[in-house]
């Protein structure tokens, strides 16, 4: 499983030390660890988005429908 989170340099500024930027982090994971994967529409793979990933960041989702594959290889359907 991979995690990916971005930290911008504000974040780093409300956190000037190591343990509070950990544990903002680790906040993070834990939320991460707790979203449930949305599933391909189509074919019901599960995707590798969450269900609180941001839209504009995911390939594959359609507006008023919800996640798909768009990979035909992949996709059953």
């Amino acid at each position: 499983m991979e995690f990916k989170i971005t930290l911008t340099e504000e974040d780093i500024k409300n956190y000037p030390n190591n343990y509070e930027l950990g544990t903002f982090i680790k906040k993070h994971y834990i939320q991460y660890l707790s979203s449930k994967f949305d599933k391909c529409l189509t074919c019901g793979k599960e995707s590798s988005y969450t269900d609180n990933s941001p839209v504009e960041d995911r390939v594959g989702y359609v507006e008023g429908l919800g996640q798909v594959c768009f990979e035909p290889n992949i996709c059953k359907n």
